[in-house]
């Protein structure tokens, strides 16, 4: 992982056992972790969509082992790349996990020295020297945003550059080449007046590098909403070829209504 800053790792722990919460609280508190707990799935969405975490804690909500990994399945889809890690009492195949993408499973009752090792290791993920110096550009790239500095974003480009945010949002869109990327950036960016990118996350990913982030923008009420997106970013060498972007649609569009 690329830290941007010396600020706490920050981890999300979802169980309607308030006990359970609690106790999870204190001891990645005690370990050095900003934690932030969720009763609830529900409670749990609302949260990663606005503020970004690290890691992610959750139980699986169901009463049976068979349907306890495809249970969190959209928790793992709304929060990658995030990593996920599952708390339950049943043992499940190493297989499975992997299908659906969770980090890790601590199994109840926790050992908890291999929890935070757990933890530890989910967010700690290395990065290979290219991919750090990947991941500084990846972070030039966010600042550029932030200070519509449009000859810095594009300098960190390939020529045959596209970029690719899939859904039914008014930004949606699959441009490719320098020129095209930058009149649809700037055109998009003039309906977010005074956006700022914060706690970026850089994950290794097959390929490529994945991010995790946290925006926020001045709305026409003065108001400052939050949003976060995961991105995908390809590279050739050391300049971004390829950007794929997920976004929350349904929350977007509501915070852009008037």
């Amino acid at each position: 992982m690329f830290a941007a800053s010396a600020a706490p790792p920050r981890v999300l722990v979802i169980d309607d056992d308030p006990d359970i919460r609690d106790a999870l609280r204190l001891l990645l508190e005690d370990a050095g972790y900003a934690v932030a707990v969720a009763a609830s799935r529900a409670d749990a969405f609302a949260q990663i969509d606005t503020a970004a975490f690290q890691c992610i804690l959750t139980d699986a909500f169901t009463r049976t082992p068979a349907g306890a990994l495809d249970s969190i399945r959209p928790l793992v889809e709304r929060a990658q790349p995030t990593p996920v890690g599952l708390l339950t009492g049943w043992r499940l195949p190493q297989e499975d996990i992997e299908r659906v993408g969770v980090a890790f499973v601590a199994t109840k009752p926790f050992d908890l020295d291999h929890l935070l090792a757990s933890v530890a290791a989910a967010i700690a993920t290395p990065l290979t020297p290219e991919q750090q110096r990947q991941a500084a550009v990846v972070h030039a790239y966010f600042a550029a945003l932030t200070a519509r500095d449009w000859d810095a974003l594009i300098a960190l480009c390939t020529d045959g550059v596209t970029y690719v945010l899939p859904g039914e949002s008014l930004f949606s869109a699959t441009v490719t080449g320098k020129a095209a990327f930058r009149a649809y950036t700037e055109e998009t960016y003039r309906h977010f007046p005074a956006a700022r990118f914060r706690e970026i996350t850089v994950y290794a990913a097959p390929a490529a590098l994945a991010v995790r982030f946290q925006g926020t923008w001045r709305a026409s009420d003065g108001s400052e909403p939050q949003l976060t997106g995961a991105v995908q970013f390809q590279f050739a060498g050391e300049r971004i070829h390829q950007i794929g972007v997920q976004l929350n649609d349904e929350r977007l569009r509501a915070l852009l209504v008037p």
